[in-house]
């Protein structure tokens, strides 16, 4: 937590990335939804990281049986077996949570650019008089 603390206090120090978040529509939507952008942007840095390689490494087979399994993954490290249906779950898990952030992301972001208009009642057929 301190480190996030000190790195964003360094950058809002930085007069491009001051002017970023107050100038820009974007930054301002960073501004003001700084979870959603940190939850975004983690659970991208962990599918691009983690997912994505494992999953050009050692592919992705859900239609074989355990023993084939075993087979194709005879040379991972500690006989793990990497993906498929008897794999670690790293591919699915992390795809699922990065396509959850990105949504949640673009809906509070098209709700903060849209925000929703609230319609004023007449207090003319309600009766109201001034005295």
């Amino acid at each position: 937590m301190t480190v996030t603390v000190t790195i964003f206090s360094w950058l809002l120090l930085c007069p491009v990335w001051n002017a970023f978040l107050t100038k820009t529509a974007l930054g301002r939507f960073i501004n003001a939804h700084i979870s959603h952008t940190l939850n975004l942007l983690v659970a991208h840095i962990l599918f691009w990281a983690i997912a994505v390689p494992q999953v050009a490494t050692n592919g992705v087979s859900y239609v074989v049986s355990y023993k084939q399994s075993l087979e194709l993954n005879a040379n991972a490290a500690n006989g793990r077996i990497q993906t498929g249906r008897f794999g670690s779950g790293a591919f699915p898990m992390v795809f699922i949570v990065t396509v959850i952030a990105t949504i949640l992301w673009f809906k509070h972001m098209w709700e903060w650019n849209h925000p929703e208009v609230e319609e004023e009642e007449d207090n003319k057929d309600e009766g109201s008089t001034t005295a």
